[in-house]
């Protein structure tokens, strides 16, 4: 399968040099795909960028690095100059140093499964934004310690909401995977020096049918390099609505009614102004929002959906 997986791509390629036409190089890689996921050979791609199977159900970025397909409106990065106090990718690095982590990266969960060929588009450029942004800020090896396990199970995550996922989530962070990866020599405090918390266990991404098609879609492919329409949504996992008690001393304090109401406009039918997830801008997403997350800056951050977050 990798051998045919490899003479797949090598057509894609030669096509892409030959035309220079992304539309029509999409158009291939849909019908060249196909009939592989059609067999059921989910990982056709990720045996071909790494040369090895994975779990049906569980995926990293690292598996789409040999890809190259990318969605039109998306362009590469100039290197940059920044101080180091600006610089993302070096926040990261200095995180994973001072608390002895191997792996840096969101975990990701699959809550559409209408188009395969969609994902497989949504992932290769999620892959090539976070190379070009790690090369913007020099720190182009944080890409063999990025870790991004992608969750997918149609039947259980097709169509499923932030809560879900966020529960999903939290049993992930704490069961035996997580625990070991989080397991140093010599643990040390991470709030001091600027270093922070890694939002790796305290945060997910959820990707449903409307955060795929901002990115993948035909109105995605019509913006320009400096459009942030095309976003995942950031799910905090720590979030929960007040308790019984909490939500009591809200409606003495403020002399309200609906201790859930803030006068903002429902999402997912909350009407609190935070309401635990928002939108991020796929091309900011990784390093400068998993960057700033570190210091636990969610409250200064946050942008309240349908408004997608730029860092």
């Amino acid at each position: 399968m990798w051998k045919c997986s490899c003479h797949i791509y090598a057509q894609l390629d030669e096509l892409l040099r030959t035309t220079g036409n992304v539309a029509i190089f999409h158009m291939a890689t849909a019908i060249l795909l196909r009939p592989c996921y059609q067999r059921g050979i989910g990982n056709v791609a990720f045996t071909y960028a790494r040369g090895h199977h994975t779990p049906s159900n569980t995926h990293t970025l690292r598996d789409f690095a040999g890809l190259r397909i990318h969605t039109r409106g998306f362009t590469t990065m100039d290197q940059g100059h920044v101080s180091d106090a600006e610089n993302c990718g070096l926040q990261i690095k200095r995180t994973l140093s001072h608390i002895g982590h191997k792996y840096w990266g969101f975990t990701i969960y699959r809550c559409t499964y209408s188009d395969d060929d969609a994902w497989t588009r949504f992932m290769a450029t999620l892959d090539s934004s976070v190379r070009e942004s790690l090369a913007y800020y020099g720190t182009e090896e944080l890409a063999e310690s990025l870790d991004c396990s992608v969750h997918q199970d149609a039947s259980v995550l097709n169509g499923a909401g932030k809560e879900a996922v966020r529960q999903r989530f939290r049993e992930w962070t704490a069961g035996a995977a997580a625990e070991a990866e989080r397991q140093t020599a010599d643990s040390q405090p991470i709030h001091i020096d600027g270093v922070g918390s890694t939002p790796r266990y305290n945060y997910c991404i959820h990707v449903d049918e409307a955060a795929l098609h901002s990115i993948t879609g035909s109105n995605a492919a019509a913006d320009n390099a400096s459009s942030s329409s095309g976003y995942v949504n950031l799910v905090a996992a720590d979030w929960e609505l007040p308790g019984p008690e909490e939500a009591e001393a809200r409606r003495r304090e403020f002399d309200i009614e609906d201790a859930f109401d803030e006068g903002e406009e429902a999402v997912d039918g909350c009407k609190m102004h935070d309401v635990g997830w928002m939108k991020v801008s796929v091309r900011e997403l990784m390093p400068a929002a998993y960057a700033t997350l570190q210091t636990g800056a969610w409250d200064e951050n946050y942008v309240r959906p349908p408004r997608v977050a730029t860092f």
